[in-house]
């Protein structure tokens, strides 16, 4: 007989996350996102993050991950910090491009354009770091589940 556990640790988790994504959305949280994020790399990780938990949820129910399997799943997860910094990298590219290029601390015009630039590229940098940051903890939190259920 087929044991629905794992199957129900996880939707259970997943309808949590739900539950949070929710909120977030309340508090226009994936608004503000989407206006930071210049380079789009945090809607990356949450896309790829959504298409892993779905894996994760599948091997669940079936009860046939392979071991390989599961490492590949244990390696997108680890992923997403990784795609996170890479955000942060290009923020700091954003940042430190053209901002300081022609500045003059007695122009106030320039000095507004600058600030706005640095500003913008710090939201990429937060934005990338953040996303990467919980859709790895989020995955690995699946992948106990189901690690230890089995």
């Amino acid at each position: 007989m087929l044991d629905n556990r794992p199957f129900l640790y996880w939707f259970f988790t997943v309808c949590c996350i739900g539950f949070l994504a929710a909120i977030a959305q309340h508090y226009h949280f994936w608004a503000i996102m989407d206006a930071k994020d210049h380079t789009k790399i945090s809607w990356v990780i949450c896309a790829i993050s959504a298409v892993a938990s779905l894996l994760i949820g599948f091997y669940a129910y079936s009860g046939h991950a392979s071991t390989d399997a599961m490492n590949r799943l244990w390696f997108i997860s680890d992923a997403m910090v990784t795609l996170g910094m890479i955000g942060t990298v290009a923020g700091f590219l954003i940042m430190m491009g053209d901002g300081f290029t022609g500045m003059d601390p007695k122009d106030a015009a320039a000095m507004q354009n600058t600030i706005k630039t640095v500003g913008s590229g710090m939201g990429t940098i937060l934005v990338t770091t953040l996303m990467g940051l919980i859709t790895s903890v989020l995955l690995k939190l699946q992948l106990v589940i189901i690690d230890h259920e089995e």
